[in-house]
């Protein structure tokens, strides 16, 4: 077994930006050129499919679908096992120093691309971004992650309202429902005004803007399954019409929708 070293991956790396705390990089998997062979890194990082996807093995087999998103511990063992057809992935790896200077547990990142609707939208930032990479880009992208831990994490602090926690999960179990205000006062038990007033303190957003958000995270997970046209995937996604679908994915990630496998497949 093999421990790859800081940068390095087994797939070939298309683009690259280094800090002495974190790697972004856009990757690619040939199904004739990979080296399928059971390896580990030396520091953390988390591997988003962008598009194609491959079957993976840590102590169980599993896939990685389109739009998938993938935790790897320091260390950790895997190995890929199947590349059907070229494999596109947006990775970040982060070093100790990133850990240690901003007091972060390797634990909330992981949790925090479970939790978090930003995450999927922060992977195609990335491959934007790593597309025409200035002097700012690597800054953007290392604020975007630490707010996506930070929000996460504020969620678990002691103190914070039970009905903070029972939104979250309505909200993620019923992304696709139109909730009003007043449906969710009688859920959660709490005042409309309250729910209004507090909401932006612990989501770092409004209502509709988190809603939003839940909607393109789940249309990034679908946007590489044939079956969809634009407006089907509008419409599985929440949105009333493929025209408004299209502007807050523009919007919320600076990709309008299909840009970016448009321009994976020149690679």
């Amino acid at each position: 077994m093999e421990g790859l070293i800081k940068g390095t991956h087994i797939s070939t790396v298309i683009h690259s930006v280094e800090t002495p705390q974190l790697i972004a990089s856009c990757t690619i998997l040939h199904p004739a050129q990979y080296n399928g062979y059971e390896h580990y890194h030396n520091n953390a990082h988390f591997s988003f499919v962008l598009y194609g996807g491959c079957r993976e093995k840590k102590q169980t087999s599993y896939n990685r679908p389109p739009g998938s998103i993938t935790w790897y511990e320091a260390g950790e063992r895997h190995q890929i096992s199947k590349v059907p057809a070229p494999s596109y992935h947006v990775n970040f790896e982060l070093t100790d120093q990133f850990f240690s200077n901003y007091d972060i547990n390797p634990a909330s990142v992981a949790r925090a691309l479970q939790q978090h609707p930003d995450v999927r939208c922060l992977m195609l930032k990335v491959f934007r971004e790593l597309q025409l990479v200035d002097s700012d880009a690597i800054i953007s992208l290392q604020q975007l992650l630490l707010n996506i831990v930070s929000d996460t994490s504020r969620l678990l602090l002691p103190g914070i309202p039970a009905w903070v926690k029972t939104i979250k999960e309505i909200l993620r179990d019923r992304w696709h429902d139109t909730l009003t205000l007043e449906e969710l006062s009688v859920l959660t038990g709490v005042h409309p005004v309250t729910i209004s007033k507090y909401f932006p303190s612990y989501f770092s957003c409004t209502l509709g803007e988190y809603r939003r958000k839940l909607k393109i995270n789940g249309a990034i997970e679908r946007m590489n399954q044939p079956f969809y046209t634009g407006t089907q995937l509008a419409y599985a996604s929440g949105f009333a019409d493929e025209s408004h679908f299209i502007r807050v994915f523009k919007k919320t990630t600076g990709l309008p929708p299909g840009h970016f496998k448009k321009e994976v497949l020149l690679r």
